[in-house]
């Protein structure tokens, strides 16, 4: 029943390594980092992959609902709704899939380039860095459905550059998604205020961070890192 692609409502593409070639004989910028693949999977029911070899390529999976895995070199690390994962280019033994029970829902990007070290080593991208917490990614969605459009029109000199510069902003949504988020710095002083507030009022009640997160229609994940980050706990 383990399948790679096939789901409905799903969208992928790959674009031709001789397309990006071609473009970058007239461009070097293009050839620093470009998009190979990419794809949206709605509730990917039985979704697994296998790569023995690792892969030559940086994996970025955003999961909007549902559940996953990575393993790689035997270290499991699980992906949830509302939370990304960009998993750098590595020689190692990986698999990777949607939860049995809660299939993911996710848009991925696969992306190389001459340029993907240098990335790699600037971001700080480790190989077992996880999962990361992120507030619905509206503006990197928004990106993703520009340039699957742009690449569904061809792999022309215009589409591809388009395609490969709107990369870097897609890429930047989820490195800095405080800069993006349409949750507004007030907005999230507010949020944590009342909830210290309401924490206050009732302290013999027992309350959980699943509870808060539920209020504030948060994943637990982020509404827990914004928490901290917002009144200094460790």
């Amino acid at each position: 029943m383990k399948r790679k692609d096939g789901f409905q409502g799903e969208k992928h593409i790959y674009v031709p390594e001789a397309a990006w070639k071609a473009a970058a004989d007239s461009n070097v910028v293009m050839n620093q980092l470009y998009i190979t693949s990419m794809g949206y999977f709605p509730n990917a029911t039985f979704h697994y992959r296998e790569r023995p070899n690792g892969c030559s390529e940086n994996i970025l999976i955003y999961c909007l609902r549902g559940k996953g895995w990575f393993l790689i070199d035997g270290q499991r690390m699980d992906v949830s709704a509302n939370e990304f994962i960009i998993v750098p280019t590595t020689k190692a033994k990986m698999s990777y899939g949607a939860d049995d029970h809660d299939p993911w829902s996710i848009y991925w990007v696969h992306f190389c380039g001459e340029n993907l070290k240098g990335f790699n080593d600037g971001f700080d991208l480790g190989l077992y860095d996880g999962a990361k917490p992120i507030h619905l990614n509206e503006k990197g969605i928004q990106i993703w459905e520009s340039m699957y459009e742009n690449l569904q029109l061809g792999y022309g000199k215009e589409n591809l550059s388009n395609v490969n510069l709107c990369l870097y902003h897609f890429l930047a949504t989820f490195l800095y998604p405080e800069k993006h988020t349409s949750i507004k710095a007030q907005d999230e002083r507010d949020m944590i205020k009342k909830t210290i507030d309401y924490m206050q009022q009732g302290l013999s009640k027992k309350v959980s961070v699943e509870h808060f997160a539920e209020l504030n229609k948060l994943s637990v994940s982020y509404f827990s890192s914004l928490f901290k980050k917002s009144t200094g706990m460790p």
